[in-house]
């Protein structure tokens, strides 16, 4: 969503307030796919979603409150921050970056992988 709205640089966390409208408007995208795929779920795809907005523009108006830049994602474990690694740290919404954080329990196979290479 990010880089949609044109928050392309690490710093830019704190502009969210500023492209609020375009965040939403991609939000109601994302909620028409969800409603197409299952739309059982489309109302809590919609609810998480407005929920983490509403925590990041609470995250920028925090940030520049105490003079601060909002970061997305930061080594430093701070409050001016708004992406943690899931599992470490405190401050910040924890956040998977990769397949190697998926369950390890779930099977995941890649569509045209010949069954002999799965595991």
């Amino acid at each position: 969503m990010r880089h949609k709205v044109g928050l392309r640089d690490g710093v830019d966390a704190d502009r969210i307030r500023e492209v609020d409208g375009d965040a939403r408007a991609m939000i109601d995208q994302l909620v028409e796919v969800a409603d197409r795929v299952d739309r059982r779920e489309s109302a809590n795809v919609r609810l998480e979603l407005e929920r983490f907005l509403d925590e990041w523009c609470s995250a920028a108006a925090a940030a520049e409150a105490s003079g601060r830049r909002l970061h997305f994602a930061s080594t430093v474990d701070d409050d001016a921050r708004l992406l943690r690694d899931f599992w470490k740290g405190s401050h910040g919404v924890p956040t998977m970056r990769s397949m190697r954080n998926v369950d390890r329990q779930g099977e995941v196979y890649v569509l045209g992988t010949p069954k002999r290479s799965r595991k």
